[in-house]
């Protein structure tokens, strides 16, 4: 390339050279930019680049030009000129010979070379002779054919030796060996005759060569053969190569002389002249080697008269009876009747050699194979006389004795009736002839077999020639012969021309001229008359002419041409002919003998140029006498013609395709002599009466008469233009809408548009202005039908139908102006919508090659100015709301499409020259989408439709047209606004519309903030009733798109699943709190769910699920289909949804859940449908899951808290803080390993260092993670005495949303001997925002409080824990006595010997001293709490070594003893009353020092380090604070656990309230009286009980469970729980069971003042301090409510005097229903501040066990 720009700026090359270089460099850089991927450049044929501004059309064309210059460059198939393809049919092969691989040349060696066909069998051209004295000998063997004459092909080399025949002094030794060829011997020193022996020869294929799609003219690949030569006996060397090709075995690989010889082989295509100029010094030195007759093309100049001669076989007698047999050479000759030799008249082969074929040593059969060329002069070889003739002579081996001849053959050249000798193996006599002197021709060219006097014939000796001849100027057609000759036999006139019809068009092509003067002299008689053969003269010319319409004669047009102009003289024909044509249309449809017809219609052309010469030479003759009458003659012509056109019967079908085919070859002669306009509306009738419905075969001769018309002088007159357009365009619409032919279809449209381009007249007035319109209104509705179809139906890359076609219709667009818009969508508007439909989507789908950016940018050019001429249309038309949407949605198209989008195309490095001059388009047709939208009359009518479609545009990263579009949904809004009031469907659309495409990856994160910005900013211009709907619009549609962007960014990966979920939750909350969306909501439902079901998330599966099911009745309403049910009730999807549910909760061992679920499917079939079938399948799976909860284990889940600081990290999670719920098994590395993971960038770091206020301002991510525990909810399942331990291991991780985590600090100087004196506990309690397990398995922290825990308060917890521990050993063991004793001896050790240790004693040391008391007087209570702890824990222990004692082997008794003796030993010291007899120690027994829990509701100051007491449902801690002012006037009881007998306790709590308030008629809403708080919403807060008569301490106590919450308090005995009321029929699902289960939605929390802050535990898990009485439901949606209030029924005590009364409250009793679906369980009190008060613990309920509490109603319900 820079060698070329350095002789391009050298100003050395000429203009032709410089145009030339110009277009081979631009060929070169657009080869590699296509290799690249990029711009493919539209050039026209001089290689100019095709500029953006010269259309669609010639930049398509150049691309297809090019694109076909390619495929015949490369090989590939295209669209290859006619020229190109007759030259493409001949091939020849160049050979050149490098080395002989092997051995040495022999002395005098010839070398021939032949090409052989293993298809006919035989050799196809003649020998060439290789000169081996030249270095690199080559040759070309020309005219070889068409591709599947080459196939076959394979190179012979024969190798024959000049020399003697055998060497003296080995004669007899080769006499004895079989006569085999004596090649070896060396001729040096020779004297005497020479002579040509054979030696080797070899076979190689070249068919291969021609395979392969490299070769041409002008890039020449070579290939390298290598041949292996083999011998044979003499006798087969003529067909040695057929055995070598056999593998018969009759060979062997030669010995003597080269063994193998190199070639190099090229192969060329084209005419062989081309190549010659092309080549011109691979031919300078060279012999070319003519084919075995006439190549595939002959063209009229080649002059050849070449008789190849092939010397077969021969057979000699032996001679005298005592000689051996003969060695026979033979000397060929072409001999005139005088007897003299034509000098050089045989040639042997080309590049010379020897003349004389071989001799082959005492063979008197001799089969030789030789091929020669008799090269003759024509005056010569038609001389009479001129012979052929072979003399045999027998040469003696004998160096001294001369040739001998033995006898001679001749055949003559010519026959007697003038042909040339017949190409026919001919088998030749031979005459006995001794002596030379005798061979003269005018002694044997007389003799016949009866003349044997100056000959003797030889009865058995013969020679076989045969003999082929290639000449054009000799024929050896008698017929032909005859026809040049009629008048010497006009009788046989008819017998002649029928000879002639089945001559081959060889012969006919050689006498072209004068047949034609002969057939005319026998058409017509010298007036003018016809004859009686005129019609068979007729059939004999159009047969002829037919021929020359073949591709191997098509060369002779210019034959023909000639004759026409300079030869033609029969003036008088030209009405015979017109009535010869005229006759066969008329005989079409009545005869079968359809041939002769399609010949003669298949030659109109040259039959017309005939008729029209013959007429004009009339007409210089007369004057131009009958005019008229030979137009009129040529009107009824076509009249025939259209007659015959309008048949259909499958006979004439093929005729009438063939008339059609060649119609348009008449017109450039009838031009000559009739008017334009009669020509075209001659054509106008013929194309108008085929009609619609005929054959399609048919229709598309039809549509190539359409192409011819329009590529004739009839088109480029304006007034036959007219006439023609109607009608060519019929045939064209007909074809685009079948779709067939729709290359040749778009064509004729394409050259329609480049001509009237060329049309510079372009007023109102001219005809292009009509002829325009007629093609808009024609083809714009059929061509857009076609575009979409084959968009469609077309995979391929490489189909440029739809691109022709997008190409065309391109091409009418650009030819219309406004004025023709305004008039074509006048008078049918329907066609403007199919238009806008097309279009859009033609940009949406482009469907060019992507490297054509020329044609694409035309494309954009001409599409942006369409969409701009009819936006200022549409105005002018009626208004119909689908056109204007379908303006719309193509320019939204438009500028979304791919081919406009600029930086896109830039930053893949496709640029196109021209794209900077053409300027950003899409910001034109936003702002023609605002002028249009501001002239629509009816804007309302475009609401919401046109919502989805402007929201698109917005989302395209250019501030531009953002900033251009925004306005208009602001002016969408307030149109709605003005007509309806509202902007609801708008707000509707624009919501579901933001969701799609910000899913489909659209829309950034400035789009969000110019959407904020501008869209507030054009709100505050409306009308201000309702600008402040908009701001809030505005605002919420914000938040939509923060969520949907997240959602967006990690909608890809495995690795971003648990993002999605994340964002996927963030949406769902939006469709259901902020705009109310069910549809939506649902839809981001099942994507939730679809998340969780491939990681096998079944539970949180099924908790999203619930949520679809909760919005839910029991109602029969018709519901949709969607894509995840079918068209049914709303009960069948709520109960398939059931279905569901419970299958994922089964799955995930979560049985609690699914009972719920199960009792409302039993209330549904047992009480609604009555399917009965289906409740016992439901009671049995019910029941199978009550099993299932107390006899499966199920691992408990580690609950994780994660902490993402730093800006750098989405927003859904940036510096925010989570509970996660881990995987099964899951401890906290795998889980840190598998976050790590999901967040690569985050860098991992401990819990407090540095501080979170540091992170937060970094820009790092940053990752805290830690393990926290959950905190037990206060539910029934804790409250029952005999609830199994799989129940309470359960909840302890299930059904919780506070979690808590220690750590451990020692406050000022720690104590060295006593660590537990300074160990203080920091506690981080965490409130999620959602229980645990939900629809995800994390949730954010809603809140976070930070407490501090005593060095005592942790020692109770940890006693606590201890005795928790051996009392579940206890109860283990004692219901199982068989198990493994191992793990309840270590506990016992472990206990037992820390004691021992010190355990006991450093408590004691630590805390049960006067100075521990004085410094802490507030921890007074929890002193005395640890002192009961530490008392159990002696109690405990004394019981298990009871049961181990009872239980452990004998091996394991010694060990027993020790640990009785231990324990013997402590204790005393872990007695209560011992360890609180510590001197100074303040002691009181009064009642007063016993605490009561605190006041529900009561207010108390509290602060952050003191608010949390110590107590933890994570560590199990049993004690509580107290605010000590407000219990002085307080009634105290001690615990029964102290052994106090108490006359009231609270299990009578429920009766007192009844007692108490049965006789309440107050009516105030808020006030306090009698120990209670009312509350405006009607619940009550109690702050004492109040005393009632007194009874027994022997009063039975039972635990009352409450539903929703699991509350526990004491009831009496008496009040017995009944099973809760079904449902009636049809009612709503609010009074259903499944009230029990919170929604996993976290729901608006509304904090109740009646939480407890103090909770204690006994130390067996199982009971709690009573809670505060709840208060009544309250009326707030059941989604938001959170309150126990919906959970708790009161009833008065005589169960009627107050019914419906909501002055008093009722007796409170456990027969309700839930009301409240989603009430979740409360979450655990808050720690309450410690006091200083001085109280005791409360007391501990006793455990009284009942059947009914044996399975917690939680369980059972």
């Amino acid at each position: 390339m820079v060698w070329w720009r350095h002789q391009l700026g050298s100003d050395t090359l000429t203009q032709e050279e410089t145009k030339e270089l110009k277009k081979h460099a631009a060929n070169k850089i657009d080869a590699v930019n296509n290799k690249l991927g990029l711009e493919k450049v539209a050039r026209d044929e001089g290689g100019v680049r095709v500029q953006i501004g010269e259309g669609c059309v010639n930049i398509f064309n150049a691309y297809v030009k090019n694109k076909t210059a390619d495929s015949v460059k490369l090989g590939m198939p295209g669209k290859i000129s006619t020229e190109k393809r007759s030259s493409l049919l001949n091939h020849h092969l160049h050979l050149r010979l490098d080395e002989a691989v092997s051995g040495q040349w022999l002395d005098d060696t010839v070398l021939y070379c032949q090409l052989y066909s293993e298809r006919k069998p035989g050799f196809v051209s003649e020998r060439w002779c290789v000169p081996l004295i030249r270095k690199g000998p080559q040759t070309v063997f020309i005219d070889l054919g068409s591709l599947d004459q080459c196939l076959d092909l394979h190179l012979v080399v024969q190798v024959f030796r000049i020399g003697k025949i055998v060497q003296p002094e080995t004669q007899k030794t080769q006499e004895s060996s079989n006569r085999r060829s004596h090649s070896g011997r060396s001729l040096t020193g020779q004297v005497g005759p020479l002579h040509k022996r054979p030696v080797s020869a070899g076979v190689s294929p070249v068919g291969h060569l021609f395979h392969s799609d490299r070769h041409n003219s002008e890039n020449l690949q070579r290939s390298d053969i290598e041949l292996k030569l083999h011998a044979c006996d003499e006798k087969d060397f003529h067909q040695l190569h057929e055995l070598i090709l056999r593998n018969s075995g009759k060979s062997s690989f030669a010995t003597v002389g080269p063994s193998n010889i190199k070639f190099q082989l090229s192969v060329f295509s084209g005419l062989i002249e081309d190549i010659r100029d092309q080549n011109p010094l691979i031919f300078k030195e060279l012999s070319e080697t003519r084919k075995l007759g006439f190549p595939p093309v002959v063209m009229p100049g080649d002059i050849r008269n070449d008789l190849f001669l092939t010397l077969e076989r021969g057979q000699f007698e032996k001679g005298k009876p005592s000689i051996s047999a003969r060695n026979i050479e033979v000397k060929i000759g072409v001999f005139d009747k005088s007897g003299s030799e034509i000098v050089n008249s045989i040639i042997p082969a080309s590049g010379g050699g020897p003349v004389f074929p071989a001799i082959y040593y005492h063979n008197n059969s001799p089969s030789w194979g030789e091929t020669f060329r008799a090269e003759v002069a024509i005056d010569q070889f038609q001389a009479e006389g001129c012979h052929l003739r072979l003399e045999y002579r027998h040469c003696s081996v004998k160096e001294k004795q001369e040739k001998k001849l033995i006898g001679f053959s001749w055949i003559e050249l010519m026959q007697p009736d003038g042909t040339a000798i017949m190409d026919n193996p001919n088998e030749l006599p031979v005459y006995k002839c001794d002596a030379p002197e005798r061979l003269n021709p005018g002694l044997y060219l007389k003799t016949t077999p009866d003349q044997a006097d100056t000959f003797h014939r030889s009865p058995k000796e013969s020679v076989t020639i045969s003999t082929l001849l290639c000449s054009t100027k000799l024929t050896q057609n008698v017929d032909l012969m005859s026809l040049l000759n009629w008048r010497a036999t006009p009788d046989r006139i008819p017998d002649i021309l029928g000879c002639i019809m089945k001559t081959g068009g060889e012969e006919i092509v050689k006498f072209l001229q004068d047949v034609l003067d002969v057939l005319f002299s026998m058409f017509s008689t010298e007036d003018g008359n016809s004859t009686p053969h005129s019609g068979l003269v007729f059939h004999v010319l159009v047969h002829i002419l037919a021929i020359l319409q073949e591709p191997k004669y098509e060369n002779f047009q210019p034959v023909i041409d000639a004759y026409i102009r300079d030869h033609f003289a029969a003036a008088l024909v030209y009405k015979g002919l017109l009535s010869c044509v005229k006759h066969c249309a008329d005989m079409v449809p009545s005869t079968e003998r359809q041939d002769p017809i399609r010949k003669c219609f298949q030659s109109l052309s040259q039959v017309f140029r005939l008729i029209v010469a013959s007429r004009q030479l009339f007409a210089r003759a007369t004057g131009g006498q009958n005019e008229d009458s030979f137009q009129m003659e040529v009107h009824l012509l076509f009249n025939s013609f259209n007659k015959m056109l309008s048949y259909q019967t499958e006979l004439v079908l093929p005729t009438q395709i063939v008339f059609l085919n060649n119609m348009s070859c008449v017109y450039p002669s009838l031009l000559q002599v009739m008017p334009v306009i009669d020509m075209a509306k001659l054509t106008t009738l013929t194309l108008d009466s085929l009609g619609s419905e005929r054959n399609k075969l048919l229709h598309k001769a039809a549509l190539s008469a359409v192409r011819a018309a329009i590529n004739s002088q009839l088109w480029q007159d304006p007034a036959s233009r007219r006439l023609l357009l109607p009608s060519c365009l019929e045939h064209v619409i007909h074809h685009l809408q079948i779709r067939e032919e729709i290359h040749t279809a778009t064509s004729i449209i394409l050259e329609i548009i480049q001509t009237l381009k060329d049309d510079k007249a372009r007023s109102k007035l001219s005809p292009f202005f009509r002829e325009a319109s007629t093609l808009a209104e024609k083809c714009i509705g059929p061509l857009g039908i076609a575009i979409v179809a084959e968009q469609e139906l077309s995979d391929d890359p490489d189909n440029l139908k739809p691109a022709s076609l997008i190409a065309a219709l391109m091409g009418i667009l650009e030819l219309l102006s406004h004025e023709h818009h305004s008039h074509i969508w006048r008078e049918d508007s329907g066609l403007l919508g199919r238009l806008f439909t097309v279009l859009s989507e033609i940009v949406s789908k482009p469907a060019f090659p992507s490297e054509w950016m020329s044609l694409s940018l035309a494309v954009a050019v001409t599409l942006s100015s369409t969409i701009q001429l009819t936006g200022n249309c549409l105005p002018e038309l009626t208004f119909d709301k689908q056109l204007w949407m379908a303006f719309f949605r193509l320019s939204v198209s438009y500028i979304t499409s791919p081919i406009v989008q600029i930086e896109i195309m830039k930053k893949q490095g496709r640029f196109c020259i021209g794209m900077d001059t053409v300027g950003d388009l899409r910001l034109t047709i936003a702002v023609q989408m605002v002028e249009t939208w501001k002239k629509c009359p009816e804007q309302i009518q475009l609401v919401p439709s046109l919502v989805g479609p402007l929201l698109e545009l917005t989302l395209i990263p250019v501030r531009e047209i953002r900033q251009t579009i925004l306005p208009l949904l602001i002016s969408m809004m307030d149109a709605e606004q003005r007509v309806k009031g509202n902007f609801k469907q708008m707000e509707t659309e624009l919501i579901d519309k933001l969701d799609i495409l910000i899913s489909e990856n659209k829309g950034d994160n400035e789009y969000h903030q110019i959407f904020n910005s501008l869209m507030l900013d054009l709100v505050q211009h409306l009308d201000p009733t309702w600008r402040d709907m908009g701001k809030v619009f505005v605002s919420s549609v914000s938040r939509l798109l923060e969520r949907l962007l997240d959602y967006r960014d990690v909608l890809q990966g495995e690795k971003n699943r648990n993002k999605r979920m994340s964002c996927t939750v963030n949406l769902l909350k939006f469709y259901r709190d902020d705009v109310n969306r069910q549809e939506m909501y649902i839809r981001y439902i099942y994507k939730l769910h679809d998340l969780h079901i491939p990681i096998l998330n079944h539970v949180e599966a099924a908790f999203t699920l619930q949520l679809h099911a909760s919005q839910l009745e029991w109602t029969t309403r018709m519901l949709h289909a969607d894509l995840q049910f079918p068209t049914q009730q709303e009960w069948q999807r709520k109960e398939q949804l059931y279905g569901q549910i419970i299958d994922l909760f089964d799955r995930s061992k979560l049985w609690e859940y699914a009972v719920p679920l199960c009792k409302d499917l039993c209330d549904l079939y047992e009480h609604r449908i009555y399917d009965f079938n289906k409740l016992s399948d439901v009671l049995r799976k019910q029941a199978a899951f009550y099993q299932k909860i107390l006899s499966e284990f199920r691992p408990e889940p580690e609950y994780f808290r994660v902490g993402f600081f730093g800006s750098s990290y989405p927003l859904f999670v940036r510096n925010k803080e989570f509970i996660y719920r881990g995987l099964d098994y899951e401890k906290i590395s795998d889980f840190t390993q598998r976050l790590s993971t999901e967040f690569p960038e985050a860098t991992l770091c401990s819990q407090n260092t540095p501080s979170e206020e540091e992170l937060i301002q970094q820009e790092e991510q940053f990752l805290q993670i830690c393990s926290v525990k959950p905190l037990k909810e206060e539910t029934a399942v804790y409250l029952g005495p005999t609830v199994p331990d799989r129940i309470k291991a359960f909840y302890s991780v299930n059904r919780v949303s506070s979690f808590v985590s220690d750590r451990p600090f020692h406050q000022g100087t720690p104590d060295t001997e006593n660590e537990f004196t300074t160990l203080w506990i920091e506690r981080t309690t965490y409130k999620s925002s959602s229980e645990f397990p939900g629809i995800l398995k994390w949730f954010d922290v809603v809140n976070k409080e930070v407490t501090l825990v005593h060095p005592v308060q942790f020692a109770c917890e940890t006693v606590v824990i201890k005795n928790a521990e051996l009392q579940r050993f206890i109860r283990e063991y004692s219901a199982d006595r068989h198990k493994n004793i191992s793990p309840f001896t270590m506990r016992l050790q472990g206990n037992i010997d820390a004691a021992v240790n010190g355990g006991v004693a450093k408590y004691k040391n630590a805390f049960f001293t006067p100075e521990f008391s004085t410094v802490n007087p507030n921890e007074q209570n929890s002193v005395e709490c640890l002192a009961g702890y530490l008392e159990e824990q002696a109690r405990l222990l004394e019981e298990a070594l009871d049961l181990h004692g009872q239980l452990a082997p004998e091996p394991v008794q010694p060990l027993h003893d020790r640990l009785l003796h231990l324990f013997a030993q402590m204790k005393t010291g872990m007695q209560k009353s011992h360890l609180l007899s510590s001197p100074g120690k303040p002691r009181t027994s009064s009642i007063i020092n016993t605490p009561l829990p605190p006041v529900p509701g009561h207010s108390s100051t509290t602060k952050l380090e003191r608010k949390d007491s110590g107590f933890s449902l994570t560590s199990h801690s049993l004690y509580g604070k107290f605010s000590g002012e407000d219990l002085d006037e307080d009634i105290y009881c001690k615990p029964p656990g102290f052994g106090l007998d108490i006359d009231n306790s609270y299990h009578d709590i429920s009766a007192t309230i009844a007692d108490t308030y049965t006789d309440n008629d107050d009516t105030n809403t808020s006030n306090t009286q009698d120990g209670k708080t009312s509350y405006l919403d009607g619940s009550y807060q109690y702050l004492y009980p109040v005393q009632q008569s007194k009874q027994k301490a022997s009063a039975k106590h039972d635990y009352m469970w409450m539903e929703g919450r699991k509350e526990a308090i004491y009831s009496n005995k008496g009040i017995h729980r009944q099973a809760p009321p079904l449902p009636p029929r049809g009612s709503s699902n609010r009074n259903s069971t499944t009230d029990s289960i919170p929604s996993p939605l976290s729901p608006l929390k509304i904090p109740s003042p009646l939480a407890s802050p103090i909770s204690s535990e006994q130390t067996d898990l199982t009971s709690s301090i009573p809670p505060a009485l709840p208060r009544r439901p309250s009326k707030k949606s059941p989604r938001q409510s959170t309150s126990c209030l919906s959970d708790i029924v009161f009833l008065p005590s005589d169960h009627s005097s107050l019914a419906g009364s909501t002055d008093s409250p009722p007796p409170l009793i456990n027969d309700c229903r839930p009301t409240s679906p989603n009430a979740p369980y409360s979450s655990p009190p808050p720690l309450h501040q410690r006091t200083s008060s001085h109280k005791r613990p409360p007391p501990i309920p006793p455990r009284v066990l009942t059947t009914q509490d044996s399975i917690p109603d939680v369980v059972k319900n």
